[in-house]
């Protein structure tokens, strides 16, 4: 986890929390507001110049989180189902029991991710993106501000994010990338 970019830490914006994640220069993050509004917390995925194609999430599920992800710009491949093989390789390519395959939505698509469900997202083209998140239970956003924290501080390495992960019960499936566009 070296040559982190610098960015700024959590600051306050009204009642919002503003979150910029340092990442490594190849792998764009977008800037994300925050809202906790008691049982759930919204994160608007709001600079879309720095959502990029090619940005992937990676596959990954929560023991207790239920998400809801809404498009409002660009694309994404959305992942949300129990993949019928094992989860391996690229989720790209994984499908359902019943056959479906990772969806591909535009504007104004809608997943919903119960908790315990494979789900992912990614950028597949070359215009930026730009989503809707919500969570519930709220403390997602506690998971990124540490994460934040974490890799500004200069001692963020695969084990230690892999520890905060759990920590905030996020089990990775697929690796976060930023795949060629």
């Amino acid at each position: 986890m070296d040559n982190f970019a610098t960015y700024n830490r959590p600051a306050r914006d009204g009642d919002h929390l503003v979150l910029a994640l340092p990442v490594p220069p190849d792998l764009p993050m977008p800037l994300i507001a925050i809202r906790d509004i008691g049982r759930f917390a919204a994160l608007a995925f709001d600079r879309p110049d720095e959502f990029l194609g090619g940005f992937d999430v990676g596959a990954h599920w929560h023991g207790h989180a239920e998400e809801i992800f809404y498009i409002v710009d660009g694309e994404l491949d959305l992942l949300a189902f129990h993949p019928e093989a094992e989860a391996v390789g690229d989720w790209l390519t994984w499908q359902a029991a019943d056959g479906t395959p990772v969806y591909r939505g535009g504007p104004g698509s809608f997943m919903y991710v119960p908790a315990g469900c494979p789900h992912a997202f990614h950028n597949p083209g070359t215009i930026t993106a730009r989503m809707l998140f919500m969570v519930t239970p709220a403390g997602h956003e506690k998971y990124l501000a540490e994460l934040s924290d974490l890799l500004l501080s200069g001692s963020a390495t695969t084990e230690a994010i892999s520890e905060l992960r759990l920590k905030h019960d996020i089990h990775q499936l697929t690796a976060l990338q930023n795949r060629p566009t």
